[in-house]
């Protein structure tokens, strides 16, 4: 008996998404391939933006979403204009902030909202490699934590961009069906017990306040105000005004407490096994999801996303990513750089398996040879089978042992 045809467009039709992140680099081009693939049969984009230094949420998702590159291809399409205002037709723009409990919104938005979403699509974070730790877990744990509290509310699935580098520095063989919750890259070297995603939101929390605390010690005080006094004479500054040197001792501290939070979050990071805040924060962010009874989810974890192969258009990126440096050392004559693997296309993938209720996921698709490979772990959620993460559709990888999905890193 033949397998039946599933079609994205059929899956999609009629859809309501409410997508988070959508002024970033990865949101942007899921919008876009969204719209540009199926902007006509979807019912609607509930778009969440922070307003920012905008005058509104509106207004910036204009500047910063319609108006960008990636949304290139609709304007090929339906024209400058046009396309405008058909990326408005098709979407609303919530004014919100995933680090606020329900984004922020208010009850009124809740109430509207709800019935209205079939499937939230979470690609907010921070993607600092070493962010003060404070920082880090408020975007990339409790960010998720209030999304996964407004699927609740709305009683809507959650597809959630994570990274491949959760699996932190750990070698070998690593099977697609790891528990989620629980783990830490050196559990087969650490006692397990002490570690859990409760016991390292309140050890951080603790960390945070001494810290603050420390900050403001009478003796590091006053070599807050020396600073503070060299670095206004070297401007040519007044120090004896006292609110400028009241100012003054203010950025001292505060540069002072940053640093002390990154070492912490490094450090933290470090003891469990990630190499970094951004990775460890990113998979706490994964075990909020995982520890939530009931809740359907699918997790992304690309690899490195890096320039595009065809969507928007080839080459496209933003920002200093990993191709810059390797661009700038081939520049200088570098003869060789390793082969980049581009991921953005997996929410739109996982947002139509969602939406169509599937009992399994979409399947391997091809991958240009030389894909970085890393740690793909799946998902299991009480209502379906086990959920291969995207990552491994995304690049295709093809290793099996005993018939379970793994790769070696």
């Amino acid at each position: 008996m033949e397998s039946p045809v599933l079609s994205v467009s059929d899956a999609l039709a009629g859809k309501r998404i409410l997508l988070t992140g959508s002024t970033g680099f990865l949101g942007k081009v899921t919008l876009s391939m969204l719209l540009h693939r199926y902007g006509e049969v979807l019912g609607r984009v509930w778009a969440l933006v922070r307003r920012g230094s905008s005058t509104s949420a509106e207004a910036r998702f204009v500047e910063k979403v319609v108006r960008s590159e990636p949304l290139q291809p609709l304007r090929d399409h339906h024209g400058d204009e046009r396309a405008e205002a058909f990326v408005l037709e098709r979407c609303r723009v919530l004014d919100g902030d995933i680090t606020d409990a329900l984004f922020g919104l208010s009850e009124e938005t809740l109430q509207q909202l709800a019935g209205q979403v079939d499937v939230v699509v979470n690609c907010a974070g921070l993607v600092s490699f070493n962010p003060p730790l404070e920082v880090g877990l408020k975007i990339n744990t409790y960010g998720v934590r209030n999304a996964v509290e407004l699927c609740q509310r709305l009683g809507a699935p959650l597809v959630h961009v994570s990274t491949a580098f959760v699996v932190g520095n750990k070698r070998g063989l690593v099977f697609e069906d790891e528990e989620i919750v629980g783990y830490f890259p050196r559990k087969g070297e650490l006692d397990g017990r002490d570690f859990s995603l409760q016991n390292e939101l309140d050890d951080a929390a603790r960390l945070v306040k001494r810290l603050r605390e420390q900050a403001e010690d009478h003796a590091l005080t006053s070599e807050f105000r020396s600073r503070a006094l060299e670095r206004l004479e070297e401007d040519g500054r007044d120090g004896r005004d006292e609110k400028t040197l009241r100012l003054g001792v203010g950025r001292e501290r505060k540069l002072w407490l940053t640093q002390k939070l990154t070492d912490a979050g490094m450090e933290r990071a470090r003891s469990w096994g990630w190499p970094n805040t951004y990775t460890y924060t990113k998979s706490l962010g994964e075990q909020v999801i995982a520890g939530t009874p009931d809740l359907r989810y699918a997790i992304v974890r690309p690899s490195i996303v890096e320039s595009a192969l065809r969507f928007p258009f080839p080459g496209w990126n933003e920002g200093f990513t990993t191709s810059a440096p390797l661009s700038f050392a081939a520049s200088r004559g570098t003869g060789s750089s390793p082969q980049p693997s581009a991921a953005s296309w997996t929410s739109s993938r996982w947002t139509w398996w969602l939406a169509r209720s599937s009992p399994s996921p979409p399947g391997p698709s091809p991958t240009p040879s030389g894909a970085c490979t890393s740690r793909p772990r799946g998902t299991r959620t009480p209502s379906t089978p086990l959920a291969r993460s995207s990552w491994w559709g995304s690049t295709g990888a093809g290793t099996t042992v005993n018939g379970r999905p793994a790769a070696r890193c």
